[in-house]
């Protein structure tokens, strides 16, 4: 009986986790590698960050739909295709991981860039602003 019951705690375990959810179902990319992606366009590169950062400098081609927008769902349906890459980034990093885990669990397929626009800008890569 011992043995039938260890074999029921293993296949329900594995069973389990082989449905189990992926952390994280987006890709993280460097500043290279994101800087590669965003030129091509078919990509859609998206800035998560409040407008008054975007307003002091955002990527070059970079839509605005900040992640702390009670309508970030809704305004990302509208604006983004499913059937294109997504680009996104926020300052550092953080809120451009949950705003790519939050599209990829609605289907996206996302790229976060790590670092974030600190690390974008210590790269010297180039930005646009609107002031």
């Amino acid at each position: 009986m011992k043995p039938f019951i260890t074999l029921l705690f293993a296949h329900l375990l594995l069973m389990a986790s082989c449905n189990a959810p992926s952390k994280n179902s987006y890709t993280d990319a460097n500043v290279d590698s994101f800087a590669q992606m965003a030129v091509e366009p078919q990509n859609q590169l998206v800035d998560v960050r409040t407008p008054e950062e975007y307003a002091e400098g955002h990527l070059k081609n970079a839509v605005l739909i900040n992640i702390k927008d009670d309508d970030f769902d809704k305004k990302a349906e509208r604006l983004l295709k499913k059937d294109r890459k997504v680009l996104v980034y926020c300052r550092s990093g953080r809120r451009s991981a949950e705003a790519a885990q939050r599209l990829a669990d609605k289907g996206y397929k996302v790229v976060n860039l790590e670092g974030g626009y600190l690390k974008w800008t210590e790269s010297g890569c180039a930005v646009e602003d609107n002031q």
